[in-house]
C-alpha cells in the first residue's frame, strides 16, 4: 500500500470543516503529451479545512475517469474549472486548476501533481498538492491532497458565473531549453520546455503548467540535473532561469523545478520572482538515442520590484538576458549557504566549502529592501543585486548578478534569500539561508579582429 497524507495541528474548537467542497467541473478532458492519447474525467468531490480565521488550510479530493493510452507509460495534463460550496451548502466560489502526471499502465499507478487558483467571498488563494491513483483496464481512480494559503483580497463582487470568473484570469506562455547531464556525467538535454501561466488580474503570483522534453544517453544514472532558461511571451520582455534536478526508477522520471524569473519594468527597472514545482515523466532509452518526456506543474510569486540594470546593480539589461536564454544554458555550480548578520552591518552567509556572500542593504523600509551583493561561489567570483519583502520577522528576496563581455551575458548567477529579523535597534537577522545558483551561455563568443 502507498499513500500520502496532510494534516494541521490544533486545539479543541478551533478547527472546523469551513469549506465543503462539490464541484462541478469543465474543460473535463485534456491531450495527453503523446499523440493519440486521450484522459477524461469523470467524477470529482472534496473537502477543505482551516483554522477559525487563518490564512491557510488542507483539502482533499476523490476524482476519477477513463482514459485511452496504448504506451506502457505516458504523461498526461488536465486543465480542470470548478465550483464549491461552504459549510451551509451555499455557492462558495470558483476555482482553476492545472494537473500533470504520469500514467503507468505497467504498475497500474497514477500519480502526479495539483496546482490551483481560487476567488471565494473576496479571498484569493493558492492551492498545492499531489494526486495518487490505480488504473483498472481503461479507468483510473485518484486522492489529491495538498494546502492552501490566502494570497490577497479583493473588494469586488465574487463573479456572478463561470465566463465572468475566467475574465478575471491573465494568461502567458513561455519557452525554454538547457543542457544537464546525469550524475555519471553522461547527458540529458531539454529540447523544449513549452508551458502557460495565469493570474488574477492585479496579482503578482499565480500558476503554471508544462510539457517538457528531451534527448538523454543511453547510458543513465539515478539522478540528474539541468538547466532551463528561456521567454515569456508577453510585452515585459520576461524570461525564466532555473535548474530542474531528479531522480530515474524503472523508467520514471519525478524531478523538482526551482528557479527564478525576471522581466522589465521599464526605466532600466526590473521585477523579479521565484519560480518552482514538480515534473513526472518518463524515459525511453532505445538506441541509438535516449529520449524523455515529462509533464510539470507549479507556482510563481513576484518578490521584488527594485532591482536595477545599472553596473553595480545587475550589471547586465534585460536584453542581454534574453539574448543569453536565447541558447541552451548549462549551470555550471550551485550551493545552500547559511549565515545571519544585521540591517546595518550586513548579513554574511557561508558553507563548509569556502564558498560566502556577503548582503550590504541600500534599503529597508515600507516591507520592502534590496540590497548588493558579492562573493564567491565554487570557482566564480560572483555580484549581483538582491531584493524582497518584509513582514512579521520573516524576509525573502531573489537576486541575479552577470559578466557582459563585449555587450554579450556570459555568465549569470542567481540567488534566493530568506531568514528571520528582530524589528529593534540594528535588525539583526537570523537563521539566513541563500540559494546560489550560476550559469553560463553555451553561445559561441564573439569573433575577434582578423589576425594579421
Amino acid at each position: 500500500m502507498i499513500g500520502k497524507m496532510v494534516g494541521i495541528y490544533a486545539q479543541p474548537g478551533d478547527i472546523g470543516p469551513i469549506s465543503s467542497t462539490s464541484s462541478m467541473v469543465k474543460d473535463m478532458g485534456s491531450r495527453f503529451y503523446d499523440a493519440s492519447s486521450d484522459i477524461k474525467i469523470g467524477y470529482l468531490s472534496g473537502i477543505g479545512f482551516n483554522f477559525n480565521n487563518a490564512n491557510m488550510g488542507i483539502w482533499s479530493i476523490n476524482f476519477d475517469g477513463t482514459y485511452s493510452e496504448s504506451k506502457s507509460m505516458s504523461i498526461f495534463k488536465l486543465d480542470i474549472l470548478g465550483s464549491s460550496k461552504d459549510a451551509g451548502d451555499s455557492f462558495g466560489g470558483y476555482w482553476k486548476a492545472f494537473c500533470s502526471g504520469l500514467l503507468n499502465k505497467t504498475s497500474g499507478r497514477i500519480n502526479g501533481a495539483i496546482r490551483s487558483i481560487t476567488l471565494q467571498d473576496g479571498n484569493f488563494a493558492l492551492s498545492s498538492g499531489d494526486m495518487l491513483g490505480a488504473t483498472v483496464d481503461s479507468n483510473w481512480e485518484a486522492v489529491g491532497l495538498g494546502k492552501y494559503e490566502r494570497m490577497g483580497t479583493t473588494k469586488e463582487s465574487d463573479p456572478a458565473d463561470e465566463n465572468a470568473f475566467v475574465n478575471l484570469i491573465e494568461k502567458s506562455s513561455f519557452l525554454a531549453k538547457g543542457l544537464g547531464s546525469f550524475s555519471n556525467g553522461k547527458a540529458i538535454d531539454v529540447i523544449s520546455m513549452d508551458g502557460r501561466s495565469i493570474n488574477f488580474r492585479g496579482q503578482e503570483w499565480g500558476i503554471w503548467e508544462a510539457n517538457l522534453g528531451g534527448t538523454c544517453d543511453t547510458v543513465i544514472a539515478s539522478t540528474f540535473k539541468t538547466a532551463i532558461g528561456g521567454q515569456v511571451d508577453n510585452d515585459s520582455k520576461g524570461c525564466i532561469i532555473a535548474t530542474m534536478t531528479g531522480t530515474i526508477n524503472s523508467g520514471t522520471i519525478a524531478a523538482k523545478f526551482k528557479g527564478i524569473w525576471l522581466e522589465s519594468a521599464g526605466d532600466n527597472m526590473v521585477n523579479a520572482g521565484t519560480m518552482s514545482g514538480v515534473a513526472d515523466g518518463y524515459v525511453d532509452i532505445s538506441e541509438p538515442k535516449g529520449t524523455w518526456n515529462a509533464a510539470a506543474v507549479g507556482e510563481w510569486v513576484e518578490v521584488t520590484d527594485l532591482l536595477k540594470t545599472d553596473e553595480n546593480k545587475l550589471r547586465f539589461n534585460v536584453d542581454q538576458l534574453n539574448q543569453f536564454v536565447s541558447v541552451p544554458i548549462t549551470e555550471v555550480y550551485s550551493n545552500i549557504l547559511t549565515g545571519a548578520g544585521s540591517r546595518v552591518g550586513g548579513v554574511s552567509v557561508t558553507n563548509n566549502l569556502n564558498d560566502f556572500l556577503n548582503f550590504a542593504f541600500n534599503s529597508w523600509t515600507n516591507n520592502k529592501w534590496d540590497a548588493n551583493y558579492s562573493g564567491r561561489a565554487g570557482a566564480y567570483n560572483i555580484a549581483g543585486q538582491a531584493g524582497g519583502t518584509y513582514n512579521d520577522g520573516t524576509f525573502k528576496g531573489v537576486g541575479a548578478g552577470g559578466v557582459v563581455v563585449e555587450d554579450r551575458l556570459t555568465t549569470l548567477n542567481t540567488v534566493t534569500v530568506s531568514g528571520s529579523y528582530v524589528p529593534s535597534g540594528t535588525i539583526p537577522m537570523s537563521n539566513v539561508t541563500a540559494n546560489v545558483a550560476v550559469y553560463e551561455s553555451t553561445a559561441k563568443p564573439p569573433a575577434g579582429p582578423p589576425v594579421t
